[in-house]
């Protein structure tokens, strides 16, 4: 019986200690690691709505710029089927493509050449 009571012997108190001790580790670890998946995910979900949102605005501004090229053109070429391009008519061209690049921004120059590549008129002064 005495062999028994030995084995059922209470824990010392150092060793309880050392193990609240080591529970509260384990707890704070857990915590923190929690809170770091989290905010990582977080993170990666505000990542990809940024990500979606610029993509969206690149896209929006290529539309905006290929529809401005194509007004342009469609203005330029009825415009020239309309006056022609004579010598009498280059003036009048050349201030016209000199307004539209004036007007808007997106466009740095704008040159009509001939079937052979030669510049006709262009809107440099």
């Amino acid at each position: 019986m005495r062999q028994h009571r030995a084995a059922r012997r209470k824990p010392s108190t150092s060793m309880v200690a050392a193990l609240f001790v080591v529970m509260a580790c384990l707890l704070v670890l857990g915590i923190n690691g929690w809170r770091s998946i989290s905010a990582r995910q977080q993170q990666l979900a505000e990542t990809k709505t940024s990500a979606s949102n610029l993509a969206r605005a690149v896209s929006q501004h290529a539309n905006d710029t290929l529809r401005v090229a194509d007004t342009t053109l469609i203005s330029i070429v009825q415009q020239v089927e309309a006056d022609g391009l004579d010598a009498d008519r280059s003036q009048s061209m050349h201030q016209f493509l000199m307004r539209l690049t004036q007007e808007i921004p997106l466009l740095d120059k704008l040159t009509i050449m001939d079937s052979q590549g030669r510049w006709l008129v262009n809107s440099q002064q």
